[in-house]
């Protein structure tokens, strides 16, 4: 900045141009004063617009992620389940190659539909869920990866979405790394379309199937049995009343025959 002391004497008119004004003694002899502030380097006026571009952008994921993560911990149950139901990082292995199928059918499907007459309503409308879905799929894959990670420590539903915040951040954080970055975010995406694509089709694992057809075929053979039972009793019975017969008749044959011997 430009300093002037008590002494200078300037006799005509001082003209000078800075960021801020110069510190110019009243006691100085100058004619006439010209001060034009010069406009904020452009190197610090662009790091402070990137500085807080990046910090909008964070606080916006984290609020669109804490939005969407409330609705499905605490209204999609079944969301919940698919993202715990295998060991910690299987399902979400599981998750990026449904995710993949999902990134590169549902577009073709939807633009086949919009081709045919019949379908082009649907088609739209398909396509506009797609852009949707695409929007919130990393919010998405944030509270499915902490549900999978953190289900069998937190067990309360404030707890789990607290989670899906921390796990966005540093998603998030990961995303900004120069060269990689980029690829983390599409797995992320991609995560986040496979496990919603499970939610919608999902099914029962075989082995649930399997005991569920196993549980149903003791529960009929026990009625079998149940069914059998009687009958084997009535059984039982007359066979007892047989051999009771018998022995009365063996009886009755040993004392005729002990009479005749004593005639």
């Amino acid at each position: 900045n430009l300093v002037i002391g008590d002494d200078t004497i300037i006799s005509g008119k001082l003209s000078y141009t800075s960021e801020k004004a110069g510190d110019i003694s009243e006691k100085a002899q100058i004619g006439s004063v010209e001060f034009n502030q010069s406009a904020q380097p452009e190197t610090e006026a662009t790091a402070e617009f990137f500085g807080l571009s990046i910090l909008m952008e964070a606080v916006s994921y984290v609020f669109k992620v804490a939005i969407i993560s409330a609705l499905i911990i605490a209204f999609c149950n079944r969301f919940v389940k698919i993202s715990k139901e295998e060991k910690v990082g299987k399902t979400l292995i599981k998750s990026l190659g449904s995710g993949a199928l999902a990134l590169i059918l549902t577009p073709c499907i939807a633009l086949a539909l919009i081709c045919t007459v019949i379908g082009t309503g649907f088609g739209i409308v398909l396509m506009g869920a797609y852009a949707i879905v695409l929007f919130f799929a990393s919010a998405i894959a944030s509270t499915g990866i902490a549900v999978n990670l953190f289900n069998t420590k937190i067990n309360s539903k404030l707890g789990l979405w607290g989670a899906s915040l921390g796990t966005a951040l540093v998603i998030w954080c990961l995303g900004q790394i120069p060269a990689i970055g980029w690829l983390i975010s599409l797995f992320v995406i991609l995560i986040g379309l496979g496990l919603l694509t499970k939610t919608i089709f999902y099914k029962e694992n075989d082995k649930k199937v399997k005991g569920k057809k196993d549980r149903k075929v003791a529960e009929k053979e026990n009625k079998k049995e149940k069914d059998v039972e009687p009958i084997k009793e009535i059984a039982e019975d007359k066979k007892e009343a047989k051999k009771e017969e018998n022995k009365t008749e063996l009886e009755n044959s040993e004392s005729d025959s002990e009479n005749k011997n004593e005639n």
